[in-house]
Order: C-alpha cells, then structure tokens, then sequence
C-alpha cells in the first residue's frame, strides 16, 4: 500500500476517493487502512527507510480476490457494462 501512496502522493483527492471505493464495497477497513498509511508517508517523509506499512497493507494481501469480486459485484449491480476490446 505504501507504495501506491507513493505514486499517488500528488494526485489530488487521489487516495481519498479510493478510500471511499473501499468502504462502498463494504471494506471500511482497508479504506481506513490506506488513509492511515497515507498519514505515516507524510509523517515519515516519503522516505521508505522510516516507515513499515506491512500491518496495514496485509487486509490488501490477505483479502485481494474478495475485494475484486466485492467491486465486480458492485459494478454489476449499479449495470455497468464491461466491454470488450475492440479488435482493432
């Protein structure tokens, strides 16, 4: 997690709206979870010999296929359309 804070540091609102994804699909915990690690960066410097995101990020590791399939399922059940690259 710490370095996709990293790559979105900048990125206006960036972190905050994927926080709010993750609370819609029903894990406020990773959402919490990546504000907080967003925190430490900041406090740290961005320098990532001071700061350890290991017990944040592994809600990330440990639960990858069920947040896909949590926001598959909510995708599906707003109707959005996945389409299928054109052949071009």
């Amino acid at each position: 997690m710490g370095a996709w804070v990293d790559y979105h540091i900048d990125d206006s609102n960036w972190i905050d709206d994927a926080a709010r994804a993750f609370e819609a699909i029903g894990y406020g915990v990773v959402g919490n979870n990546l504000k907080e690690c967003r925190k430490r960066y900041i406090a740290a410097g961005g320098n990532f010999e001071n700061w350890d995101d290991r017990d944040l990020s592994k809600p990330v590791w440990d639960l990858e296929e069920q947040l896909m399939q949590a926001l598959y399922d909510h995708l599906i059940a707003r109707d959005f359309v996945f389409k299928k690259p054109s052949k071009e």
